[in-house]
């Protein structure tokens, strides 16, 4: 009877272990599940308040040279016009009406037939100089009627 009493006791202890180990392993896996959870809502929560001190920025930096400026254009990766601009329209005598029809332009085909080329390379490397100083860039728009 002792013997049986002590199996009965191992076997209890044996299945009291393998529930706290299988209980240990479930809760750590929450834990790390939470950590990791946590960890990618900080982050995104950094990347949100990194992107509206830029869109400040960027608002800010149109005020400036919209004010010493007499257009000032968003370009992407390809130089096209990202955005319609009124100014920019006015700039090359289309009038107000045309300058919704702006976004999407290749910004170099506004340039004189010999300096496209030149400002092609030098706009295309303007990342390349990032940090520095800006670069001259002389050339010539071309208005409406290609004057």
């Amino acid at each position: 009877v002792h013997m049986n009493m002590m199996h009965s006791e191992e076997g209890e202890e044996g299945a009291n272990a393998a529930i706290f180990s299988e209980a240990f392993y479930q809760i750590s896996l929450v834990l790390a599940g939470s950590l990791a959870i946590r960890s990618q809502i900080w982050a995104s929560a950094q990347r949100g308040v990194s992107l509206k001190n830029s869109e400040l920025e960027l608002a800010a930096l149109y005020r400036i040279l919209g004010g010493l400026c007499d257009a000032v254009v968003m370009l992407d990766d390809s130089l096209q016009l990202t955005e319609d601009s009124a100014a920019l329209s006015t700039l090359f005598l289309r009038g107000c009406a045309s300058s919704t029809d702006l976004a999407g332009n290749d910004f170099v085909s506004y340039f004189r037939d010999q300096d496209r080329d030149h400002v092609r390379q030098r706009l295309s490397s303007a990342t390349t100089y990032a940090g520095q100083p800006a670069l001259a860039l002389n050339a010539s728009l071309q208005d409406s009627v290609g004057n």
